[in-house]
């Protein structure tokens, strides 16, 4: 799969005696030891690329156990390969394409003897003794389910919030000002192959995302977008930032759409310039406020038919009690019974709905005035327990047809073990497997799977770093994970779209977003046939893979499409192409 190559292959066994040694020259960065690896920390823009998973493979493909130390400037170091003459096995760096801030690493097999280098240097240090020459060192190996976003991967601040539109671009917003190679403050696009600034973003953090058809609306804490003046919230019409009137007195946390309407929720007490406390509504020309609104913050909003639900930390909708909870129905406020309480501060912070009501998720042990740990169903006309609930916080919510599945930092649901994550079929909670050992911020749904994240290391009693599958019967992890939590999950078509605050997704360098590839990778049989090579592939889930060429993997590796005629019976599809004395390669790429 394609990425961002920063491999190197030595075409030829190096003379001397001990393992192969390939010291990497670091220019424009500084170079720091890891647990697992190493980390460049780059001068300019101080963003850190960190190499944690290390592979080496030789010519017959075997895997050669190798690890890296870092040289710091006038360190001792004996070199344990010699470079004489032309004996010496030629070292070809895999170079990246060409972007905005290059990878700083040079490669070249160390000389006899000590020396006391002058710059930093990385050494990558391989058990050579068995392997079959050419050898190919990849300081960037990643699992098969994570593949590139294009150029540099990642971002260089944390992702809080991913959503994605009808035509499956992805948006996400956070503290980076810059993601892949595209320079851009807050906020991105991401439309299947590279990265788009949204003009030049925002000035202050955008806390959540909304989109309406071709619109994606933006509310945080700024007073720009794009350059102009917009408060708090602003629509990205596709082409440019547009102000909503006079915008919001205060910080956004919570944007829901219905219709032509978009509400926001949040931490403000004007919209437009005039009163709203702590929710308003856009109709498309100017802002109205809700009633006299909240007399507390918003924290998450839901649409259900023509009825907009708000959660928070309020105790009061539009003067009466309303308790963390309450429904507008476009017209007034409406309590939702006694809403919820029992605990010192509480507060509603997941809302989802199913076509039987809605449930809500947080801190609080009541809902209606009858005991509801941490979770309830809203019917319309009343509240119901979800069995005895959680005996700890829910912090996220997602629906399956009949199914509610909740994560957060609970251990028990229903009174029985339940770590981190459960789900409700409408009758009773049930436990999927031995779950996680740590908390769940965000749960997405696709198809019969469920995609949970957050900060445990285990899902099913196996390893499963921050991120897991839950199959209907079985936990399975996407490749080898991230490196630190996650909190924003968004699925589109075969694509699994994760920012958070870790730096690396699958052993490979992707700092603060990464995509995972959800079907199973196809694999590439060649087969020779009398003048001819048959080059096949499966059929299944390879409508977007095309297959691409190259006459030598050396660098500059010129990879073109091929063209010939694809024949596809159903179950693998295969090309015909003349067999000749110089060597191909063959390759599957996804955009």
């Amino acid at each position: 799969m394609d990425g961002v190559p920063q491999d190197f292959i030595i075409e030829q066994r190096p003379v001397g005696a001990g393992p192969l040694r390939v010291e990497l020259v670091v220019t424009g960065a500084k170079v720091e030891p890891l647990m697992d690896g190493v980390q460049l920390v780059l001068e300019n823009s101080g963003r850190k690329i960190a190499y944690g998973q290390l592979r080496v493979t030789d010519a017959t493909g075997r895997e050669l156990s190798a690890h890296m130390e870092v040289l710091s400037v006038g360190d001792e170091v004996t070199s344990l390969k010699s470079v004489e003459g032309s004996r010496v096995g030629r070292v070809t760096p895999c170079a990246p394409p060409r972007v905005s801030e290059p990878l700083p690493m040079v490669a070249g097999i160390g000389a006899h003897g000590v020396t006391r280098p002058a710059v930093p240097m990385l050494a990558v240090v391989v058990n050579d003794a068995e392997a079959v020459y050419p050898v190919r060192i990849d300081p960037t190996f990643s699992d098969a389910n994570w593949i590139s976003m294009g150029g540099i991967p990642g971002a260089n601040g944390g992702v809080s919030a991913a959503v994605v539109d009808g035509s499956g671009n992805l948006y996400v917003v956070g503290g980076f000002t810059l993601v892949g190679e595209v320079i851009t403050t807050a906020i991105a696009k991401w439309n299947g192959s590279s990265w788009l600034a949204l003009g030049s973003g925002m000035n202050g953090p955008i806390n959540a995302l909304a989109v309406s058809g071709s619109d994606v609306y933006a509310g945080g804490v700024f007073t720009t977008a794009g350059g102009s003046a917009a408060n708090s919230i602003a629509k990205w019409d596709g082409s440019s930032w547009s102000a909503l009137g006079a915008g919001i007195g205060g910080g956004v946390s919570a944007l829901a759409v219905w219709g032509s309407d978009v509400y926001a929720g949040g931490s403000f007490t004007t919209a437009g310039g005039s009163a709203a406390n702590y929710i308003a509504k856009w109709d498309g020309s100017s802002w109205a406020a809700l009633g006299s609104g909240m007399n507390g913050y918003v924290h998450a909003l839901a649409v259900s038919g023509s009825n907009v639900y708000a959660g928070g930390n309020f105790t009061t909708a539009v003067g009466g009690a309303a308790n963390y909870i309450a429904k507008w129905d476009g017209s007034s406020w409406a309590a939702l019974s006694s809403g919820m309480g029992s605990v010192d501060k509480p507060s509603v912070s997941a809302l989802a709905v199913s076509s039987s009501g809605v449930y809500a998720g947080g801190e609080f042990t009541t809902a209606g005035g009858t005991a509801a740990n941490f979770i309830a169903k809203w019917d319309g006309s009343s509240w119901s327990t979800l069995g005895s609930g959680m005996n700890s916080n829910v912090y996220a919510l997602a629906v399956s047809g009949n199914d509610v599945y909740a994560g957060g930092d609970f251990t028990t649901a229903g009174g029985s073990a339940a770590n981190y994550t459960a789900k409700w079929d409408g009758s009773s909670w049930l436990a999927l497997g031995s779950a996680m050992n740590g908390n769940v911020y965000a749960l997405a749904v696709s198809g019969s799977d469920v995609y949970a994240g957050g900060g445990f290391t285990t899902a099913g009693g196996s390893a499963a770093n921050r991120i897991a599958r839950w199959d209907g019967s079985n936990w399975s992890a996407l490749g080898s994970g991230m490196n630190d939590p996650l909190g924003a999950l968004a699925v589109s078509g075969s694509d699994l779209y994760v920012g958070g605050a870790f730096t690396t997704a699958g052993g490979k360098v992707s700092a603060y977003i990464a995509r995972a590839y959800l079907p199973i990778l196809p694999a590439l049989s060649v087969l020779r046939s009398g003048t001819n090579v048959m080059i096949s592939w499966p059929s299944v889930d390879t409508a977007s893979f095309a297959l691409e060429q190259a006459g030598t993997l050396a660098v500059p590796p010129i990879w073109i499409t091929n063209t010939a005629s694809v024949t596809d019976d159903g179950t693998n599809k295969s090309v015909t192409v003349p067999a000749s004395n110089s060597a191909q390669f063959f390759r599957l790429r996804r955009p």
